[in-house]
């Protein structure tokens, strides 16, 4: 569960959205899936739902929950056209969110980021010169180098 804030000031309760399991589309509002990353559904946007969210997406969400702006309607009508478009919606917005590392965990959704050239993939995820982009790569490779070597030992 996330910290709550504690600034002092007037008290707001929270509006649930819609369920975070089932796809919905946003009539009018915003509905924010919560999570470890969090990604906002505007209007006219898709919510997939969690089956489906691509495996490796999700576990970067870390979806819990989805909260609502005062006013926003949802529909669960949502075709299969909608569905791909909120797919797509979701992992443009993991492209701009969290560390460069998981920036380019997201893009490694898309493409291998080891085959595009850097200035490209730096402009993708959003570092500033292909030097942040070779950065995050090594400290990417890194940790995945880690974490086979661990699976490895435990088989």
């Amino acid at each position: 569960m996330p910290p709550h804030s504690s600034v002092p000031g007037p008290k707001h309760s929270v509006l649930p959205g819609p369920d975070l399991a089932s796809p919905f589309s946003v009539l009018s509002g915003l509905v924010v899936v919560m999570g470890q990353i969090c990604v906002n559904i505007p209007q006219g946007g898709t919510w997939p739902g969690m089956g489906n969210v691509p495996a490796r997406v999700l576990d970067m969400l870390c979806p819990y929950e989805t909260r609502s702006l005062p006013g926003t309607l949802t529909s669960s009508h949502v075709t299969p056209e909608r569905l791909e478009a909120g797919t797509a919606l979701v992992t443009a917005q993991l492209l701009s969110r969290g560390t460069a590392e998981d920036r380019l965990l997201a893009l490694g959704t898309l493409c291998d980021p080891e085959a595009l050239h850097h200035d490209t993939g730096a402009s993708v995820i959003g570092v500033k010169t292909r030097e942040q982009y070779t950065k995050a790569l090594r400290v990417t490779r890194t940790a995945t180098q880690q974490v086979l070597n661990l699976v490895r030992k435990a088989s």
